[in-house]
């Protein structure tokens, strides 16, 4: 089964410890911006920059697959059914 995931599953997959056993059950998929804001993440040095780091070698082992989105939003879910 193919699983879609946004940076906020991704990260709390991670932190509990969970993300391996869903790769090793679904394909996960996240979008190529996705992949971008992990890498921004993952330079810091803490726990969420670690964690961040975790995910994209799973990307780069070809875990997680990325697809390239052609939807440019510049806008987020909640300002968009907010204004």
């Amino acid at each position: 089964m193919k699983v879609v995931a946004d940076m906020s599953a991704l990260l709390s997959l991670q932190f509990s410890s969970l993300l391996e056993k869903c790769i090793e059950n679904f394909d996960l998929i996240i979008g190529n911006r996705i992949k971008k804001e992990l890498e921004k993440i993952s330079v810091q040095k803490d726990e969420l920059g670690k964690s961040a780091n975790e995910i994209l070698k799973f990307v780069e082992q070809n875990k997680i697959a990325i697809v390239e989105t052609e939807m440019g939003f510049e806008k987020g879910e909640y300002e968009h059914w907010n204004y």
